[in-house]
């Protein structure tokens, strides 16, 4: 670096700590003109130096593959100097200008534009003062390239293979340009090597075409002895799909990694020949052909999770605990054939244990039980424990017990041992009738707040939680039923004629499909959920109360910006009092909480809408303050009263990569229309989350702490 670059950084140094001061001692929204004035000098000064670039964090931006007329996503990630000094971010693209966005201290900052012309679009950031006055010539605050795809086929090359390409790569690469065919470059490697993939590109003459990289995806996850690589590429080519771009093969002659599904075909540079060139095109028309007549909110869904839609359902949805369990026991009580449970927590106590009579009772009545639990989280076939619940269903003749990956004595432990479970909740009874659910077998999920006696220290573990399934009748049962099977025969059950599904008749109105997630083979729920968001255009209602990965936080980051109201129902992870202190509760349960209030401040200052559940008034419920916002298990979705979204799946990494888990997403307006009734009224008398109320700012410092420490391997 040269002396003239050193005294740039100390620049740089003194601007960094004129701002701080300035900020400091103003806390309005506007930065002092001074201070504007020395980051625009400093910019211009520095625009021609790659070091002090660097050294600003001024990004490159990454580059972006999306189909011409539809909403593509542009975000200013711009480096420190710029952020502090600016206040909007404009973006322009020759002398088009697209658009403006406000830079925010929380959440990105980027706008949503359609381009109409395929090819090569370079996108130049710029910074501006509060008063729109530029700060910088276009690019000093980085840029972005966007390639529109046309309706030709596009392949996507292994960047492995384009780094050190061969003739025969050459060669393959070189006739899918000559016929019309769009490439675009993909790499899995866990560090970024955009800038090495477009210089081999350049020096052994490639095809010009976006390098799709996923290093944005390390901070998704803690992924200790597990590649993620395969689920990186498999879920960039759905998002690509989804979103439009024809995108309809592979090329690798190297071992893609991880196991099937690819989505689209790999190829071998050798198998590039004209007559499959002519068969990718012919799939690449079928393919726009096909969006152009689809429902886009269907058709987001079908690519993104490769499931299908199934109509003529009738589906219920429950959020009630006592009505939820008496349903339940009811299904369980009439069953005739057989009853098909799968749960990921069999914990003791009064509703596991009437459940475990009533399946014994039906059991000895001649109808076939068969019942899935998770190892880890049931207590059973872990390290030689054993659960008494599940004990006592395996003495029975006609009770079959399979336990979905044990762990025996002396086995190794690593994290796709511990963190890949089955967290799956699913009945089927008869074939006929079935739930897809959150709750587990315990009695937090099954007992209601109106039969529960609450004081002012109960313990939290006595008072129950908010949860949620959909009951499903109709032709979607064969999909829950053919769930169930391929799990019991994963996990070692036998094979009978009677765990295939069976044609069921149109029961309802409904169209609904079923969207399993195949932990560390797939990212289904984390990409439904995605859909759903970036399809929304009026509002979207959430319930959850685990940490929301940074995928689904871009998503929702990106609604609020094109104005969608985003509301979302959580809880207290401890049970917390009118006053909003806890209950008598666990520590570790306290930490969890504050690291999952801590992820929410952000979206709460872009304009979320986040509510804390109340337990409606009881005589049986008497603390001080007469209130009890109780933990919110539930995993709901509901967007624009046409679309939502029951089951077991969370919004967070786990979840998102390393479970398996089942959602059922219902696309019927009057379906939607109930739920998000229901949802408002629990809304009426929610707490609403208030950042500048003593009950957020008391435990601020404590939110910051822990998000800090808390282990990223714990929910990733």
């Amino acid at each position: 670096m040269s002396d003239g670059e050193f005294s740039l950084l100390d620049r740089a140094r003194e601007v960094l700590a004129t701002l701080r001061e300035s900020k400091a001692t103003d806390d309005s929204t506007s930065m002092p003109a001074v201070v504007a004035r020395q980051v625009a000098e400093s910019l211009a000064r520095w625009q021609g130096s790659a070091s002090v670039r660097r050294f600003l964090g001024v990004p490159t931006g990454r580059d972006v593959l999306a189909a011409a007329d539809s909403a593509v996503w542009l975000e200013a990630k711009v480096g420190p100097i710029v952020h502090m000094g600016a206040a909007q971010v404009r973006f322009t693209t020759g002398e088009r200008v697209l658009g403006t966005c406000r830079l925010e201290e929380h959440g990105p900052c980027g706008i949503e534009v359609e381009f109409d012309a395929p090819g090569r679009h370079t996108v130049l950031l710029e910074p501006l003062d509060p008063t729109g006055a530029s700060l910088g010539p276009p690019g000093v605050a980085g840029e972005l390239v966007v390639y529109i795809a046309s309706s030709d086929a596009v392949v996507g090359v292994d960047a492995r293979l384009a780094l050190q390409p061969d003739g025969l790569l050459i060669a393959a690469v070189r006739q899918l340009e000559l016929a019309g065919v769009q490439v675009f470059y993909f790499d899995l490697a866990p560090e970024d090597r955009t800038v090495l993939i477009r210089a081999a590109i350049e020096l052994h003459g490639l095809p010009d075409g976006a390098v799709l990289t996923h290093p944005d995806h390390v901070r998704d996850i803690e992924p200790g002895s597990a590649d993620f690589s395969h689920v990186f590429g498999l879920t960039a080519v759905r998002r690509l799909r989804a979103s439009g771009v024809p995108v309809v093969a592979g090329i690798s002659e190297l071992p893609v990694p991880g196991p099937e599904p690819h989505t689209v075909g790999v190829l071998c540079p050798g198998d590039v020949t004209p007559t499959k060139i002519e068969s990718l095109q012919d799939e690449a028309k079928a393919f726009v052909t096909a969006r152009e007549v689809a429902d886009a909110l269907t058709w987001r869904l079908d690519q993104a999770t490769e499931t299908r839609l199934v109509p003529g359902n009738r589906l219920t949805p429950e959020f009630d605990n006592r009505l939820a369990r008496h349903r339940l026991f009811a299904l369980v009580d009439e069953a005739e054939r057989s009853i098909h449970l799968q749960t990921y927590i069999f914990r003791e106590g009064q509703v596991s244990n009437a459940l475990v009579v009533r399946l014994v009772r039906r059991a000895r009545q001649g109808v076939r039980v068969r019942v899935i639990v998770d190892a880890l989280y049931s207590g059973e076939q872990v390290l030689g424990r054993k659960n008494p619940l599940v004990e006592s269903l395996s003495l029975e003749p006609n009770i079959d017990v399979v336990v979905g990956s044990p762990i025996g004595l002396g086995q190794p432990l690593d994290s796709v041992k511990l963190k890949q479970r089955d967290h799956r909740k699913l009945l089927v009874v008869d074939g006929r009738v079935g739930f897809v659910t959150g709750r587990n077998i315990s009695d937090a999920y099954y007992r209601g707040f109106d039969e529960t006696p609450i004081h002012h220290h109960t313990a939290h573990e006595h008072i129950p939680w908010l949860d949620a399934h959909v009951e499903v009748e109709g032709p979607l049962i064969e999909e829950l039923q053919r769930t169930f099977a391929q799990a019991w025969s994963t996990y070692g059950g036998a094979d009978h004629p009677d765990l295939g599904p069976e044609p069921q008749a149109v029961r309802g109105s409904s169209a609904a499909r079923l969207v399993v997630h195949n932990g560390l083979r797939d990212a289904n729920g984390m990409l439904q959920y995605e859909a759903m968001l970036d399809a929304a255009r009026k509002h979207v209602y959430i319930v959850n109360d685990f940490p929301i990965v940074p995928s689904l936080a871009s998503a929702m980051h990106r609604a609020l910006a094109r104005g969608v109201r985003l509301v979302l129902l959580t809880g207290n992870a401890v049970a917390r009092r009118a006053d909003g202190t806890f209950f008598p509760g666990p520590v570790y349960r306290e930490l969890f909480e504050h690291m999952v209030k801590q992820r929410l401040e952000p979206l709460i200052r872009r304009g979320a809408e986040v509510f804390e559940y109340v337990v409606p008034p009881h005589p049986t419920i008497v603390p001080h303050g007469g209130v009890v916002r109780p933990y919110v298990h539930g995993k709901v979705m509901s967007c624009d009263a046409s679309v939502s979204s029951i089951g077991s799946a969370n919004l967070d990494a786990t979840a998102s990569y390393w479970e398996h888990e089942a959602n059922v997403v219902v696309q019927d307006v009057a379906f939607a229309a109930a739920l998000e009734r229901q949802l408002e009224e629990m809304l009426q008398q929610a707490h609403p989350i208030d950042l500048e109320s003593d009950y957020w700012k008391r435990e601020r410092s404590k939110r910051a702490i822990v998000a800090k420490l808390w282990p990223s391997a714990f929910y990733s």
